[in-house]
């Protein structure tokens, strides 16, 4: 438990900070769903009333004009005082969403995939298929499951691209060998090498 009282430890100790003493219907939740072309979004409050049915955007100058429109609309007119925003670790499509909005002051909370499809098989008996990512990454806010990790910047982001680079260049690399080596195989049999055996023991010759 460490030097928090709380059963979530610190993390769960923030959360209840930032909720204690606050009406709840004025605690606004902003879903997320990050994909390649087609963000989506939901807005509600924290009983899971819908202040803002789910609407898509893009990341572009445009779309994310209209998230933010569309969440400035919805604290007018509850009068919001706390703001939860969470989107799906999925991919790298999330990132460029969290950057854009942290450069306009929100701060978006991360939620591991494994986190959320926990959620949406315990949603599945009661919610829409259509909205079932959405609402499933509402109800991970909802219940402070977010995870605490923040996107890496600047020469760490960089070497994280350039090791992922390398990586996936390495694989390729050895799925490229095999293939050869199987094609060769069928061709030239003793190209690698040939098996002789001389004296009761075996010995490998390599052709070149």
């Amino acid at each position: 438990m460490g030097k928090s009282s709380n059963i979530q430890g610190l993390k769960g100790t923030k959360f209840s900070q930032l909720l204690r003493g606050v009406n709840l219907e004025q605690v606004l939740i902003v879903a997320i769903d990050a994909a390649k072309l087609h963000q989506k979004a939901l807005i509600c409050n924290y009983f899971g009333d819908i202040i803002e049915k789910p609407f898509f955007f893009s990341v572009s100058d445009a779309g994310m004009k209209l998230l933010y429109r569309k969440i400035e609309q919805a604290i007018t007119f509850t009068g919001a005082v706390r703001l939860l925003l969470g989107i799906e670790a999925t991919g790298h499509y999330y990132e460029d969403i969290v950057r854009q909005m942290a450069l306009h002051g929100y701060h978006v909370q991360i939620l591991n995939a494994y986190t959320t499809f926990e959620e949406r098989s315990s949603a599945l008996s009661w919610c829409k298929t259509d909205d079932l990512d959405l609402v499933s990454i509402a109800h991970a806010l909802k219940n402070n499951k977010a995870t605490e990790s923040r996107l890496v910047e600047g020469v760490q982001r960089h070497l994280r691209v350039l090791t992922r680079a390398r990586r996936s260049e390495i694989r390729k690399r050895s799925t490229l060998r095999i293939e050869i080596r199987t094609l060769m195989d069928m061709i030239w049999r003793e190209f690698q090498c040939y098996a002789k055996h001389q004296d009761g023991r075996a010995h490998k010759v390599k052709v070149f």
